[in-house]
């Protein structure tokens, strides 16, 4: 693992030196974290529920009318209480990350009514989710996820009615600002709090049926120029974290840098994971002196995530992967059990027949119990993509970065884009047309690796433990071998493989340590599709 990673060096106030983030004595780090989603800002899809319930609000008063008034309050006081324990921020530790991102919805801190009180039962969550992460050495951004009168005009920001009014409403922009000084002020002397994450994900791009938020941006800029020198007025010493306009999506909103302790915050979602997904922010990262960060990905398969995660990190950007925890859908390091009855749940949402009290009470009773980090599956097969250590699994096309790192003989072989500064032929496998599919698949598992005869590539494979071996999957129109080695040529193997082959497997290639496989074509031509490294 890179040292730059390590929960070691979570030792005093992380701030910008240089262009890097540095910690109290001034060493690199570089963020390896996790998002602590749906905890203080619930968001629908983590419950599997439909589009009618997609948000705190709308899930508030779903449960309200499933289960009865006297019932919610004691189940979102359980569930606060729950969903991150103790135990969470311990195995989060365990597991190798040296941060956490805490999404805040501002209804947890500041009431909906005239003269906006600030909520001390909410506080006193982060307080304590604070205290753990520095018995744990683990950094905590703090996230404003859902901003009065919502920042984004979705249901990620708790909006009422999908509009951003945070900034078109008076009252909604002087509450944030009001909020984001209340948390200077309770914060600003614990050094645990790496960063201050003014707004997540503003302004949204333009949707079918949804009025374009475009002529906003202005207004994005000038909250952020308010909030920072509002928030500077009592606190000097933490770091910004500031996102780009469309999901995180945007560098014009970065045309300063607006503060020289900033971070500039970066999202990667459905995208091909190669360097082409850096490029433009490691770029504005250098031209304005201040560190890029990947403050949210995820939501893939393990080798878009062995793909993207490690290089992010390579590149000094690190990462925080969401999520930490959830219920169905996309792979995260904690899964929840889906409760007996659930369905029911949903199918009520849908229109269909509701539950009784009795019966949705206890429903949400397992529920309360399932997210219990130790009743959660752990999937340590995702937290070993993450860092890629054995066993895991790439796609061929996810060969190293740099010149060094492939045969690179064909400069117009790629008609995708995707690498094609590599020089390495990756198309569609199987004779298939490229697209992208449904939500965040970018079609990266559609692709390989054309392998003529002479060609080559290398993959990293860090932390090897106790020897390692490679399995290989891919087709041939014609007999060919492929030769796997060492970076040097060594412990070489030859493989002969016709048609189509899935697991062909080396014999132990490697002993202990980190090192760089060789997969070379040494007759005829293979498209190689995936590699498996495992003990």
């Amino acid at each position: 693992m890179d040292i730059r990673t390590s929960r070691s060096r979570v030792n005093g106030l992380l701030h910008v030196k240089d262009g890097k983030l540095v910690n109290g004595i001034g060493e690199e780090v570089v963020l390896r974290g996790v998002g602590l989603g749906n905890w203080l800002l619930p968001e629908g899809y983590m419950w599997n529920f439909p589009g009618a319930w997609d948000r705190p609000r709308r899930i508030e008063e779903a449960i309200r009318t499933l289960c009865g008034t006297d019932y919610a309050t004691r189940f979102w006081r359980v569930f606060r209480d729950t969903y991150v324990a103790r135990r969470d921020i311990e195995m989060i530790a365990e597991m190798g990350f040296n941060s956490v991102r805490i999404p805040i919805n501002a209804r947890i801190l500041q009431r909906e009514e005239p003269g906006l009180p600030f909520i001390e039962e909410g506080f006193a969550l982060i307080d304590r989710c604070l205290d753990w992460c520095e018995e744990f050495n683990l950094y905590a951004i703090l996230d404003l996820h859902g901003a009065p009168g919502g920042q984004t005009g979705s249901n990620i920001d708790d909006s009422l009615d999908d509009i951003p009014r945070l900034f078109i409403d008076a009252e909604s922009r002087q509450a944030a600002l009001a909020l984001w000084r209340e948390i200077a002020r309770r914060y600003r002397a614990r050094d645990i709090v790496a960063a201050y994450d003014l707004l997540n994900e503003p302004l949204r791009t333009s949707r079918p049926n949804k009025p374009d938020t475009e002529y906003l941006h202005p207004e994005l800029v000038r909250f952020y120029e308010d909030c920072i020198a509002d928030i500077r007025a009592i606190d000097s010493r933490h770091a910004f974290s500031i996102e780009g306009a469309n999901w995180a999506t945007r560098t014009d909103t970065f045309l300063t840098r607006y503060d020289p302790n900033a971070i500039i915050h970066f999202h990667r979602y459905g995208t091909l994971p190669g360097e082409e997904a850096f490029d433009e922010w490691t770029a504005l990262s250098r031209r304005l002196g201040i560190p890029a960060w990947l403050g949210e990905s995820g939501e893939n398969t393990l080798e878009w995530c062995a793909a993207i995660f490690p290089a992010s990190v390579k590149v000094g950007a690190g990462f925080n992967f969401w999520s930490w925890k959830r219920m169905g859908r996309n792979p995260a390091p904690l899964e929840i059990r889906v409760p007996e009855g659930w369905d029911r749940i949903v199918d009520f949402g849908k229109g269909g027949p509701r539950p009784t009290y009795a019966e949705a009470q206890a429903i949400f009773d397992q529920y309360l119990q399932n997210i219990e980090a130790d009743r959660c599956t752990r999937r340590d097969d995702l937290v070993a993509a993450l860092d890629r250590r054995v066993p895991f699994s790439v796609m061929a096309t996810d060969f190293d970065f740099g010149p060094d790192a492939c045969s690179g003989r064909r400069p117009q072989g790629n008609l995708l884009r995707y690498r094609a500064a590599t020089g390495m032929r990756i198309k569609p496998r199987n004779g298939m047309v490229y697209i992208h599919g449904p939500g965040f698949d970018c079609g990266f598992d559609k692709l390989c690796l054309e392998l003529a005869e002479g060609e080559w590539a290398l993959y990293s494979v860090d932390d090897v433990a106790a020897g390692l071996s490679v399995a290989l999957s891919g087709e041939t129109q014609a007999p060919a071998t492929l030769r796997v080695s060492l970076e040097d040529g060594s412990n070489a193997q030859t493989l002969a493989v016709s048609g189509a082959f899935s697991a062909l497997r080396t014999d132990r290639i490697a002993a202990a340590g980190s090192v760089r496989i060789r997969v070379e074509c040494t007759q005829g031509a293979v498209d190689l599709h995936a590699l498996r490294f495992e003990a």
